[in-house]
């Protein structure tokens, strides 16, 4: 996943921000799994809902049923990697 983001380059780091944060219906930051899902989507990455089904469990891990926006990209940034190749 973070190879993907990282061949766009900084405008697909730009645009994944942009979508997260306008898929998030409650604008506060976090996303629920259809959110974070519907954002991915419409980046037209290529990715499935299996995958992205894992990466949102990795990020919720306060098991609250939302993603916040900085933990996932802290994440990204740290070791996304090992959780899809």
């Amino acid at each position: 996943m973070k190879k993907k983001v990282n061949e766009k380059g900084g405008i697909g780091v730009v645009q994944l921000i942009k979508l997260l944060r306008s898929c998030s219906k409650e604008k506060q930051g976090e996303l629920n799994r259809e959110e974070f899902k519907q954002a991915w989507r419409e980046l037209k990455i290529g990715f499935d809902d299996s995958d992205l089904g894992i990466v949102f469990d990795e990020c919720d891990n306060n098991r609250t049923s939302f993603v916040n926006i900085n933990t996932f990209f802290n994440m990204i940034k740290v070791n996304l990697s090992n959780i899809i190749g």
